[in-house]
């Protein structure tokens, strides 16, 4: 999956959440630094992750084709991720603003 398809699904996940592509993206990159770091790096999986991940991928942001490190069935997580993020931010917001 790439950054731009995850970015996608998880606006069709959370439509209008007016959440910027460069705070996703963040995201990303913070969901494949933490998978490499507790994953990749514990694991004997040679090379096979160092040419994708949004965490080494960065240059000021991410293109829609970077690749992200998961893939096949795991990387479904992407787009979860990041409507969780969207939806625990927006609601903590909101619980404020009631208060």
């Amino acid at each position: 999956m790439t950054a731009g398809e995850a970015i996608k699904m998880a606006d069709e996940l959370r439509p209008n959440n007016h959440f910027e592509n460069q705070l996703k993206q963040l995201w990303l990159r913070q969901a494949d630094s933490g998978m490499r770091r507790n994953i990749v790096e514990r694991s004997q999986t040679g090379g096979d992750f160092e040419d994708k991940g949004a965490d080494i991928l960065w240059n000021d942001g991410l293109e829609y084709d970077t690749p992200l490190l998961a893939c096949c069935a795991a990387e479904a997580l992407y787009p979860h991720w990041l409507a969780a993020h969207v939806f625990l931010i927006h609601h903590s917001h909101n619980h404020h603003a009631d208060r």
